[in-house]
This record gives structure tokens, C-alpha cells and sequence, in this order.
């Protein structure tokens, strides 16, 4: 599906004010899709469209929103630190037994790209920039509290980079 289809498609649930199913559209289309430049459109798609009131200021915003951007600049995940929070893994296991309450990726296929999206666009949190946050209008993943058993959603993503340049993302907030 090309971008300008992606973006029709958003355009059309937010104009019913499905947000959620415009929002999961265009993430779902773009992790589909080939290079960083449709994905990261996608995400500011989202983002635009929902902050526009009318589908006219929403193709208007659009044309407006574009990154440049290529995916030789994406760091490297940290896999090590981002399967921490991909269930069933040896990592998130280890977690588990030690009795740590740990959030875990709702879909794990997703887990990479949703980090690498969250680290571009992500509203930089602390001093140094090297915890970026990311809020998105549908679930990504789920926190279990390992004492009373209670599971609560989870929309926002963090990506961190680590002292060897590597990032790592898990479901936050």
C-alpha cells in the first residue's frame, strides 16, 4: 500500500473519529512498508491527523509533516536489553523468577520498530537525551504486578540508548 493510501485510509477513520483504528492503520501499513521514510511519515500522519479538527486542515497538516530521514541513522537494537520485555524469552524469564514486575510487548513482532520509531520522533526526557518517550492512542504492551496480579495497558513507549550506541524500547506509562 503506498503512502498517499495510508494516509487516505487514516484520513478517512479520523474523520469518524475512530482514532484508534486510524492510528493502528497507519502503524500497521508502515511497519509494512519498505524504508524509514513511510514509517516514520505514518506515526507523524497520526499524530497530525489527530490533532486536526477537520479532514480538510488534516490533508493540509499531512502535506506539511514530512521527516527526512534514513534508516543507516537508526541505531542498533540492544537485544539483550529489548528481549527484557518480550515474553517467553530467556531474558524476560530470568525476570520473571526473580520476581520483578515486568512490562512486556503486546505483539513482539512489532517490539523493533516500534523502538526505533519512538527514538526519531520521542519527546526527550532527562538531561542527557538518552531516554526518549513516545506516547501512541492504542495499546502497545502490558505491565503485570507479579504481587496482586492486576494488568493494566500500557500507550506510551521508552526507548533508551545504551553505553554502546544500542537502543532498547519497552511498553511505558
Amino acid at each position: 500500500m503506498a503512502q498517499t493510501e495510508c494516509r487516505q485510509i487514516t484520513t478517512s477513520y479520523a474523520a469518524t473519529g475512530n482514532w484508534a483504528k486510524a492510528a493502528e492503520m497507519a502503524i500497521s501499513v508502515a511497519a509494512a512498508a519498505v524504508g524509514a521514510r513511510a514509517a516514520v511519515a505514518a506515526v507523524v500522519a497520526v499524530r497530525t491527523v489527530k490533532a486536526s479538527r477537520t479532514v480538510k486542515n488534516a490533508k493540509v497538516q499531512l502535506k506539511l509533516a514530512k521527516i527526512e530521514f534514513k534508516r543507516k541513522h537508526w541505531p542498533e537494537i540492544s537485544r539483550q536489553h529489548q528481549d527484557r520485555h518480550i515474553n517467553a524469552t530467556k531474558e524476560f524469564n530470568k525476570r520473571i523468577s526473580r520476581g520483578d514486575s515486568t512490562s512486556h510487548w503486546r505483539n513482539p513482532k512489532h517490539a523493533d520498530f516500534l523502538t526505533r520509531v519512538a527514538w526519531k520522533p520521542g519527546r526527550k526526557t532527562g538531561g542527557d537525551g538518552g531516554e526518549r518517550v513516545l506516547r501512541v492512542p492504542f495499546k502497545v504492551g502490558y505491565i503485570t504486578n507479579l504481587t496482586t496480579g492486576t494488568v493494566r495497558a500500557q500507550k506510551k513507549i521508552r526507548a533508551t540508548i545504551k553505553k554502546t550506541r544500542r537502543i532498547a524500547g519497552t511498553p511505558w506509562g
